[in-house]
């Protein structure tokens, strides 16, 4: 009898174990997640009035999440996915279930509905481009999730630098200020460098398209070198704005518009959760009748020039000896680190993201491969061995 029972137990504890298993990753997922948003939080020094608005949309995001969803149970999909399950079993190629006609309709209808919502929440993050000051945004762009943000990070003098519009400003200053004899040296590699990053990105393009966006690469490039300094300095937002040959902040897909990464921290269910403690926390619960101060004008715009400003790109330390290595190596990646944004994946998983036990081992919510791409630029630009490879694989649509 006690034998049955202790086995018993080892039954019971191996049934249940994968299922507890699941939720503590869950359970750490999300726990990474309000981490990763306090740490952009603590590194932004939002005013009373940007984290108050920035709480209210997050909210209000997490209602249309609520309503799409209700939409989608209502229309009820479970009991014919779960009758074309059944049929496909023993169902012939050449005579495939009727009932599958009817599960596309409802799958199409549930990408309609996410989509939509997904759409309205993208266009919430303009409103909080309006929010916050471009030295706030431009170091929101340098944050990657993690439990421990690098030192500077968090450094408060970093919130008053007035950065470019765009976050290819390093990219224009290194194409202004290249020497001629190592422009004329690596320049053109370097636009094929753009490109390829580009295709990585966004999706492959076909030769004419690629072709062509390289000659107005170039020539915008040629713009940016030969244009006189006043001049430069009044356009050098547009300049550098048009480097960006692809902005995914401004993506559609299967006909919505698609959330970026602003959307990522500030309007997903962890901001939802986070940002009204963050703002009781720092500035008190506010009565009805209560009206927040407008923030000064230094604090949206700032009055210090943005570090990548003041520090030419060029400037080549003087120990170095291989100046080509150093073009690739070390200035090449420090232009370009914004370039790329975060992968899209499917509407549905988007708006309601996978648990932390499927996603904790899945790698399509990644960042584009930088240090791949580095050292394929070292060994076809600098060992001379074969040519870029370009964008290969079909990206599905959901």
């Amino acid at each position: 009898m006690r034998k049955r029972g202790i086995l018993l137990l080892i039954f019971l504890f191996y049934c249940f174990l994968p299922l507890s298993a699941e939720k503590y990753i869950d359970d750490m997922s999300y726990m990474l997640e309000e981490i990763s948003l306090l740490n952009v939080l603590r590194g932004m020094y939002l005013t009373e009035e940007q984290a108050r608005g920035i709480a209210a949309l997050a909210l209000e995001a997490e209602k249309i999440r609520a309503e799409a969803f209700a939409e989608i149970k209502g229309l009820n999909s479970m009991p014919a996915m779960t009758q074309l399950r059944d049929e496909l079993y023993t169902a012939l190629a050449e005579d495939p279930p009727a009932i599958r006609d009817k599960v596309v309709e409802l799958d199409n209808a549930a990408h309609e509905i996410t989509g939509r919502a997904l759409d309205k929440i993208a266009r919430m993050e303009e409103q909080i481009k309006k929010l916050l000051s471009p030295g706030q945004q431009d170091i929101f762009w340098e944050f990657i999730p993690c439990v421990v943000p690098e030192v500077d990070f968090e450094s408060p003098v970093r919130t008053g630098q007035a950065a470019a519009s765009s976050r290819l400003m390093p990219a224009l200053v290194l194409v202004r200020n290249t020497p001629q004899p190592m422009w004329e040296k690596h320049g053109q590699a370097f636009v094929d460098h753009v490109l390829k990053i580009t295709e990585d990105e966004a999706g492959k393009m076909t030769d004419d398209v690629r072709e062509d966006l390289r000659r107005r690469l170039v020539k915008h490039c040629w713009k940016i070198r030969t244009m006189k300094e006043a001049d430069f300095m009044i356009n050098k937002d547009k300049l550098a704005e048009d480097l960006l040959l692809v902005n995914r902040e401004h993506t559609q897909r299967s006909g919505f518009r698609i959330t970026g990464k602003l959307a990522r921290f500030f309007l997903s269910p962890a901001a939802a959760k986070v940002m009204p403690k963050w703002v009781e926390v720092h500035f008190g619960k506010k009565t009805p009748n209560e009206k927040t101060s407008a923030p000064k004008p230094s604090d949206q715009q700032g009055c210090v020039p943005s570090s990548h400003e003041n520090t030419p790109v060029w400037k080549v330390p003087e120990k170095v000896t291989d100046k080509d290595r150093y073009f690739w190596e070390k200035q090449v990646p420090k232009a370009l680190a914004r370039l790329r944004e975060t992968p899209f994946i499917d509407h549905i998983t988007t708006l309601y993201p996978k648990a932390g036990s499927i996603s904790f081992f899945d790698e399509n919510d990644r960042y584009v491969e930088k240090e791949a791409l580095i050292n394929e630029a070292a060994r076809v630009f600098l060992k001379r061995e074969g040519k870029l490879l370009f964008y290969s694989q079909t990206q599905g649509e959901p």
